[in-house]
């Protein structure tokens, strides 16, 4: 048994409270999956940095951050955090060159990487990235991702009237965008000077107070196959829709 153990290469807990969980990473030091997404977890356990091997890791946490020796985890292709509250990326997920999709829940801040050996100028295998919040250094982390798929923002999205984001239309491969405003403060906003890539196909608003005349500008996207309104995506009387729209 002990031996057939060792050669586990996935893991899923579905056990609702944590316990001593230090068994996992000493008995399946092979595993490519690590799924604990039903426990939460308060600190981030340092063995896990001992499965070199593994492929996806899922965690819970409300007050969860990654440790910068997360990237010790150069074989990670996948890394789901839940339920953060801050911000919980390091700058040296950039060493993690085989990244696929970061989906971390909260506010997250990437930070540019620095120009030093060992960090990559650019993210080539990053398709997703969710929940980042929209700063003056944006354009230039979303340069260096260039095959980006899915991309989701969250934070405060308004400036002036206007629903803010960086430049994404150079982002060429961009089909999934979601749009999460943290701050509304009763006013409506419109679209003025955004600039969406042409190549979107699947666009979700939430709480982002859209003057729905604005709805018309997002109809001219070429390829938009679905568009999903949450929470006060919109505000006004009612949508006033075009001839054929």
């Amino acid at each position: 048994l002990k031996r057939s153990i060792s050669h586990i290469r996935s893991f899923v807990c579905f056990a609702s409270k944590q316990k001593n969980m230090s068994f996992i990473y000493e008995a399946f030091k092979l595993l490519r999956v690590l799924d604990l997404l039903v426990i939460r977890i308060s600190n981030f356990p340092n063995q896990i940095l001992n499965l070199v091997l593994l492929r996806y890791l899922a965690l819970r946490g409300k007050y969860l951050i990654l440790e910068s020796s997360i990237s010790n985890l150069w074989n990670l292709e996948t890394l789901i955090v839940k339920e953060s509250i801050g911000n919980v990326i390091p700058v040296t997920v950039w060493k993690m060159v085989k990244l696929r999709h970061l989906c971390i829940e909260g506010e997250n801040f990437v930070k540019e990487p620095p120009s030093i050996d060992g960090y990559p100028s650019v993210w080539k295998n990053l398709q997703t990235i969710t929940n980042i919040r929209p700063s003056s250094s944006c354009t230039n982390i979303l340069a260096r991702t260039p095959n980006l798929r899915k991309l989701g923002f969250c934070g405060n999205l308004t400036h002036k009237g206007h629903l803010w984001l960086p430049d994404l239309d150079f982002l060429n491969h961009l089909e999934t965008l979601k749009l999460l405003n943290r701050q509304n403060d009763g006013h409506s906003y419109n679209l003025q000077g955004v600039k969406f890539p042409l190549n979107l196909k699947r666009l979700t608003l939430s709480n982002t107070a859209l003057e729905w005349k604005e709805m018309s500008t997002l109809g001219m996207l070429p390829n938009l196959e679905s568009l999903k309104l949450e929470f006060q995506a919109c505000v006004g009387p009612r949508w006033e829709t075009s001839d054929g729209g």
